[in-house]
């Protein structure tokens, strides 16, 4: 009877362009390219990088690894965002290098939705520190009311 020894697997890597648009599927409405492979929990496009061999093998977000391959390097204090707020979205026309601020106030937080709002839950516009002084006038109006009759 034959031993099998296990050979140990060997691997090519395809060339980056390869891998991101065998990874990913066009979609024709969006002009998005959805990536098919491994996301994180925020749906998020991850893909290896590198070589175990010579120790340079690392999970990268794809979207990072697309815009470096087709549009070059972002820039220092920059990072990417998804302007078509599809997050597994890796074609390069759909990503923008802006500031953190940017990119959250572009967002679904909370801190963008407030960031939005231009008027208070009466309906009067904000001033320019974001406070209604409409609503502020009349909540001293109805204390100076109440302590003048305390």
């Amino acid at each position: 009877m034959l031993e099998c020894h296990a050979m140990p697997r060997i691997y090519k890597s395809a060339p980056i362009e390869e891998r991101l648009l065998n990874s990913s599927s066009p979609e024709p409405m969006s002009g998005c390219w959805l990536w098919t492979k491994a996301t994180t929990r925020g749906g998020y496009a991850v893909m290896r990088t590198g070589s175990k061999t010579d120790g340079t093998c690392q999970d990268q977000f794809a979207h990072i690894v697309s815009y470096r391959h087709f549009r070059g390097p972002i820039p220092i204090g920059l990072e990417l965002d998804h302007t078509c707020r599809v997050t597994c979205c890796i074609n390069p026309d759909h990503l923008e290098a802006v500031t953190h601020r940017t990119n959250v106030l572009r967002g679904k937080s909370p801190t963008a939705g407030n960031a939005q709002k231009t008027h208070c839950p009466n309906g009067h516009p904000y001033d320019l520190r974001r406070i209604c002084s409409m609503c502020r006038c009349e909540a001293q109006k109805r204390r100076r009311i109440m302590t003048n009759a305390a």
